[in-house]
């Protein structure tokens, strides 16, 4: 069951010379650094990350791999490259990028409940009626 759907927000390190642009266009995004998601972990959706940004007008250039989202954070931070992350992680550190919401960028992660139909747990099943409420 579909919980959440999450728009995908531009992360830049605090030095970047982006961070302090009023807008960011597409075409200011062709030819950057990025830090993306190793593409073992994936291949779908990195194929699906360059489709769109191929549709919104501009090429990653795909420096680094990282394991996991914390991990592509950091090294945004550290200033190896910009990335994209769902926005329930803007929270995390905040301290050390900068987070930008991009209107034009059409992808959005979407957050599934997933559990057993056999599941004989009383707590699994409080929690899918909650949601089927809900």
């Amino acid at each position: 069951m579909e919980i959440s759907s999450e728009a995908l927000l531009l992360v830049l390190g605090k030095r970047h010379a982006m961070a302090t642009q009023a807008s960011i266009a597409p075409q200011d995004l062709n030819g950057e650094r990025w830090v993306a998601l190793a593409r073992s972990k994936n291949p779908a959706a990195r194929q699906r990350f360059l489709e769109n940004c191929s549709a919104c007008g501009f090429l990653p250039d795909i420096k680094v791999e990282a394991d996991d989202l914390l991990a592509a954070l950091r090294l945004v931070a550290s200033g190896l490259g910009i990335t994209f992350v769902q926005a329930s992680l803007r929270d995390f550190l905040a301290d050390s990028v900068i987070f930008r919401e991009l209107p034009w960028f059409p992808s959005r992660v979407r957050v599934y409940a997933i559990w057993r139909k056999d599941d004989p747990k009383p707590l699994v099943a409080t929690l899918r009626q909650a949601l089927l409420a809900a």
